[in-house]
């Protein structure tokens, strides 16, 4: 994404469970859209764990990392 860019909030963008490897399909939050890079949260729609969604503005793309206790 270029600066400027407007986001697609309807999007879905696919992600990888960091526990079990299962692939599924999220959206951006709503701290995604304030520019909050890592304010997702998400449960694995196999094992039920959270994971932490984080989305790179620049690649326009979002990965799942474990949930930091």
């Amino acid at each position: 994404m270029k600066n400027g860019d407007a986001i697609n909030v309807n999007k879905r963008y696919r992600i990888t469970c960091p526990y079990c490897g299962k692939t599924q399909y999220a959206c951006l939050s709503i701290a995604h859209t304030w520019g909050i890079a890592d304010g997702g949260r998400g449960i694995c729609l196999e094992c039920k764990k959270v994971m932490t969604l984080v989305f790179d503005y620049e690649a326009e793309a979002m990965t799942a990392k474990a949930k930091e206790t």
